[in-house]
């Protein structure tokens, strides 16, 4: 239902020429499971085909109660990929490569040609954490699961995230909007 009510809420807003919100990347799972991503991936979905432009509650769960930094990486990959789907796919003369495809012929290989290898690499998008290996190289590298991957990739986030410093003259406006918070709170 509340995709449905982001959806008319989104129509509407478009129709007044009014930002519209929604909420993208959530669950009512009580923890990150199967559920928990399959509604964050179709509430994303939701959120970009429909145009909203402020999605909002990425990586909650519970009722948006909850917050799952696991889900939020999940999500973030989700967003690139569809991302990815909403730019489609560019058909121009130079794309279509007409001359490249009577070169080859049937039966050539146009991963041996140069054109193929500059496109496909504007084409291709390639996950990070959803997986495409072969079961045989999976198993071999510890069967680890979407979970399991979220986690590290997001263990790894934190332990290299450095905040960059704020520029001296907001530090120094922040500090005294501080001291004259604590004098008039003082009094």
């Amino acid at each position: 239902e509340s995709m449905l009510t982001n959806l008319v809420l989104t129509q509407m807003g478009a129709y007044y020429g009014l930002p519209t919100w929604s909420t993208g990347g959530a669950s009512d799972s009580k923890i990150l499971d199967s559920q928990a991503v399959a509604e964050a991936a179709l509430t994303i979905y939701n959120c970009a085909l429909s145009g909203a432009n402020l999605v909002h509650d990425v990586g909650l769960i519970e009722e948006v109660l909850t917050g799952s930094l696991e889900l939020l990486t999940i999500a973030d990959e989700l967003i690139s990929h569809v991302r990815r789907v909403l730019i489609g796919v560019k058909v121009t003369e130079e794309t279509l490569a007409e001359d490249v495809i009577a070169k080859v012929g049937i039966g050539g290989s146009f991963m041996a040609e140069k054109h193929t290898r500059q496109h496909l690499k504007d084409e291709y998008w390639e996950p990070q954490l959803l997986d495409r290996q072969a079961r045989s190289s999976w198993k071999a590298k510890g069967s680890i699961d979407l979970v399991q991957r979220a986690r590290e990739k997001t263990k790894q986030l934190l332990k290299a995230h450095e905040v960059p410093p704020l520029p001296k003259d907001v530090e120094r406006e922040l500090q005294n909007i501080i001291k004259k918070a604590e004098i008039e709170t003082s009094k």
